[in-house]
Formats: structure tokens, C-alpha cells, sequence
């Protein structure tokens, strides 16, 4: 046999091995470290086994990610009732079960995917402001670099500010924000672009599942977790003064149930319509590890400006079932509610 052809064939083999026992010890190190965020990060943590999953990560072959690991990881989430955690590697997604939600109605989801109706802007009765905000995501390479992603949420933020600040000019009696049609997206950018509604100050609290608090406020137009700069805008507007309506609906979730929040406790705005998604008004965390895997999942409650801390859906002040019109606004149940409580004591 070929001497060269022998090295050669050791050499690869070796390095087979070795790039083999680095993927095992990557994967190990990956397991370990979700079940002890699991077990010490999630809001959840006190319906986690950490015991039980230590004993099913010895058994599962550490080399078969798709096969075993992925289906691991979304078990434990499952557990847990954590459903807003996934797993995630190579732009594959690997979900934990989600509950049926039967408040869900096919009639939003449609008009939702509409982009022509998911963010828009218009006059009713040339008095009454109407904006419908987006689900806007961020790409998740943009998350591996802090300022891209705050550039990134910047920019979009500052569309959807525009457009919410073209209407001032109109001398308003009073502002619609719908998110009935907002199924989630990236919560910095949303609350950004609505910074002119919400104002400098305190947004909310954050209530980290390992017992930790953390504050989310704007300053000039720029949004803050604690000290980490979140993005800005520059709230060419402002609408302290203005009667705002908000309109929630069953598909709120994640990011558009925490935007409603953030303007939940403030004198000039009221909530109409249905309570939002039962299950998704926490916030996630997202863990990148070595091996080109992502975790994301639930790490925080909010608490609202008044100390109240969501654990389910936000509900509105005044409960509007059914009876939405996107394709004709003023005959729109909820927008028609919300015109009504801007006519009082005009």
C-alpha cells in the first residue's frame, strides 16, 4: 500500500476524531447549559425537572441533533408550558407544542397577512386618526452584532413613527392605534416606534424569572433596558395631549401584547376590544451557543407603570366582541366605540 496514501488516510481519520469528540463536547455543553438556564432563568423554572432531564440527556445520542436533541429540548419546553420557546440551528426551528387558541378568529389572521391593512394609516371622518401597526422582524444575523441590531430596529422603528406623525398635521380629535392585527416582531422596535405615544419616562418593569428586576425607559426618544441602549427615534411628534384609543384583539402576542402594556396606566389613553393571546405576553431571552444553535425562551414578565405583572392576556377597558370592519373603518364595532369615547365632553 502507498506509504503517502496511509498518512494521508491517518490524517483524516484523526481529524474526523477529533472534529467528531468537539462536536459531541459542543453538543454536551449546549444540553447542560439549556437545562440550566431551564432550571434557573425561565419563568417557569419551578415546573422544571432538572433531575429528570439530566437522566434523558445521558441516554440520547449526543451526535443526532435533528433526531434526538431537538426533539429533547422541545419536550422540556413543552413541560414546562413554555410556548414561546424554540430551539433553533441552520434555519431550522424546532417548536414546543403550542395549545390551541380558540379565540383566535381566521377573519383577523386574514386581513394580518394583508399588508395593504396590517400597517396603514388613514383619516375617519377627516377628524379621527387611524393607524394599524405591523408585526415587524429583525433578521437573526442581525442579533449577532449589537449595534447592526439597534440600527436595524432604529430604521424600521423610525418608518412607523413617520407615519404615526404624518397624522398631527390633520388637528385630530383623538388617535386610533390598532394592534388587532399585530401578532408579535421584535419589541424594542415596536416600542421605538411608538415612543411619541408613550412619552420620556418609564415604559415598564421587567421581572426576570431568576428574581431580578429591570427597567425599560425612554430618554430623548432613546429606549433603555437598564443601561443597554435599545435603539431611537426622533419623535419629530408628540401626542401627550391626545385622546388615544387602543385596539387589542386575540391575535396580540409577545411584542404587541408588551407595546399595548407599555401604554397601559396613562391618563390620555383607553383599551377597546378583546383580550389579547392567553399565553404569550412574556418575554423571551435569546441564547446563542458554540455549536450554531440558538434557545429562545421565556425569561421575564412584565409590570406595567401602576405594579400591575402580566401573566396571561391584557385586557381592554371596554370589551368589544367581534364586529371588526377592516375594509370599511367607521363601521368598524371597536373603532366606532373608541369615536365615541373621544366625542365625550367635546
Amino acid at each position: 500500500m502507498n506509504k503517502n496514501f496511509v498518512f494521508k488516510l491517518a490524517a483524516l481519520l484523526l481529524f474526523t476524531f477529533s472534529t467528531g469528540n468537539s462536536c459531541m463536547a459542543q453538543q454536551r455543553v449546549m444540553l447542560d447549559s439549556i437545562i440550566h438556564l431551564l432550571g434557573t432563568e425561565s419563568i417557569y423554572k419551578d415546573k422544571f425537572d432538572k433531575e429528570l432531564y439530566k437522566r434523558r440527556r445521558d441516554s440520547v445520542n449526543i451526535n443526532d441533533f435533528k433526531g434526538a436533541i431537538a426533539p429533547l429540548v422541545q419536550q422540556m419546553l413543552t413541560d414546562i408550558g413554555d410556548h414561546h420557546g424554540m430551539l433553533m440551528r441552520d434555519h431550522h426551528i424546532f417548536l414546543s407544542d403550542r395549545p390551541d387558541d380558540a379565540e383566535t378568529d381566521t377573519v383577523l389572521l386574514k386581513f394580518a397577512y394583508d399588508e395593504a391593512f396590517a400597517f396603514r394609516s388613514t383619516l375617519i371622518a377627516n377628524q379621527y386618526g387611524y393607524v394599524s401597526i405591523p408585526s415587524p422582524q429583525i433578521p437573526m444575523e442581525a442579533f449577532s452584532d449589537h449595534t447592526k441590531a439597534v440600527d436595524f430596529i432604529s430604521g424600521m422603528a423610525q418608518q412607523i413613527q413617520d407615519t404615526i406623525c404624518a397624522l398631527e398635521s390633520h388637528n385630530l380629535n383623538g388617535l386610533i392605534l390598532d394592534l388587532r392585527l399585530s401578532m408579535g416582531g421584535n419589541m424594542p422596535l415596536l416600542l421605538n416606534s411608538i415612543s411619541v405615544l408613550i412619552g420620556d419616562g418609564k415604559v415598564f418593569d421587567v421581572v426576570w424569572g431568576n428574581g431580578t428586576e429591570s427597567t425599560y425607559q425612554l430618554i430623548d426618544g432613546q429606549l433603555y433596558e437598564g443601561d443597554t441602549y435599545l435603539g431611537k427615534t426622533a419623535n419629530r411628534c408628540s401626542f401627550n395631549k391626545q385622546k388615544i384609543a387602543v385596539l387589542i384583539g386575540p391575535l396580540n402576542g409577545s411584542a404587541s401584547s408588551q407595546t399595548a402594556m407599555a401604554l397601559k396606566g396613562l391618563d390620555n389613553v383607553r383599551f377597546f376590544g378583546e383580550e389579547t393571546s392567553r399565553y404569550s405576553s412574556n418575554i423571551t431571552r435569546l441564547i446563542r451557543f458554540s455549536n450554531g444553535a440558538s434557545l429562545n425562551f421565556a425569561a421575564g414578565l412584565v409590570k406595567d407603570r401602576e405594579g400591575i405583572v402580566y401573566e396571561g392576556s391584557v385586557t381592554p377597558d371596554v370589551y368589544i366582541k367581534g364586529g371588526d370592519n377592516f375594509e370599511s373603518l367607521a363601521e368598524d364595532a371597536k373603532v366606532k366605540a373608541a369615536i365615541a369615547w373621544f366625542e365625550e365632553g367635546a
